[in-house]
C-alpha cells in the first residue's frame, strides 16, 4: 500500500519505516524517476542482448584476426555504454526507491548495480587478455576467448531484463 513520509522529531529528517501517503507532486517525482529507470534498464537490455543475438553471432562467420579487429574497435565502447545504462538506471532506482520506499525500485537498482562487479571481475579479464593479443598472431585460444566474450553478454541481457521488470512491478505495484 502506499506508505505516508514522516519526519522524525530529533532530526527532523524523513523516517523511512513510516508509512507514507504521496502528494501529487511526489507520485509525478516518482513515476518520471522510475519511468527514466525503465527506459535506461530497457537500453542497457536491449543492447546487451542486440550484442549476443546479432552483433556477435554475425562476426562470427569472419576470420579470427578480423573478428578480434572487429573486437578492438566495438567490443570495449559497448561495455562502456552498457555499463553507463546499468549504473544510470540503478541510481534512478535508488532515487525513486528514496522518494517512494518501494522494494521494487531498490530490488532493481541492486540487480542493475551488479553489472559493475560482474564488468570488473568477469569481463574485464576477458577484454584484457584480448587486447593484448597482436592481430598478426592469432590463434584458436583467440577464437575461444572472443567465443567465450560473447557467453558472457548473456549475463548482461538477463540483467538488464530482471532489473527492467523488477522496475515495472515497482511502477505498477498498488
Amino acid at each position: 500500500g502506499r506508505r505516508r513520509l514522516v519526519a522524525r522529531p530529533e532530526t527532523g529528517l524523513p523516517s523511512r519505516k513510516t508509512r507514507h501517503t504521496f502528494t501529487a507532486p511526489c507520485q509525478e517525482v516518482v513515476m518520471r524517476l522510475g519511468l527514466f529507470a525503465l527506459v535506461a534498464a530497457v537500453g542497457f537490455a536491449m543492447a546487451a542482448w542486440y550484442t549476443t543475438a546479432t552483433d556477435h553471432p554475425a562476426n562470427l562467420h569472419s576470420d579470427t584476426r578480423t573478428l578480434l579487429a572487429h573486437w578492438k574497435l566495438h567490443g570495449m565502447r559497448g561495455v562502456t555504454l552498457q555499463s553507463s545504462l546499468a549504473v544510470g538506471s540503478g541510481l534512478l532506482g535508488v532515487l525513486a526507491w528514496w522518494h517512494s520506499n518501494e522494494v521494487w525500485f531498490l530490488m532493481s537498482a541492486l540487480v542493475l548495480f551488479a553489472d559493475v562487479p560482474l564488468t570488473r571481475w568477469v569481463f574485464a579479464p576477458v577484454s584484457r587478455r584480448l587486447e593484448a593479443i597482436d592481430p598478426t598472431s592469432v590463434s584458436d585460444a583467440t577464437r575461444r576467448l572472443l567465443l567465450q566474450w560473447g557467453d558472457l553478454l548473456v549475463m548482461r541481457g538477463l540483467l538488464g531484463t530482471v532489473g527492467a521488470a523488477l522496475v515495472v512491478l515497482a511502477i505498477v505495484s498498488p
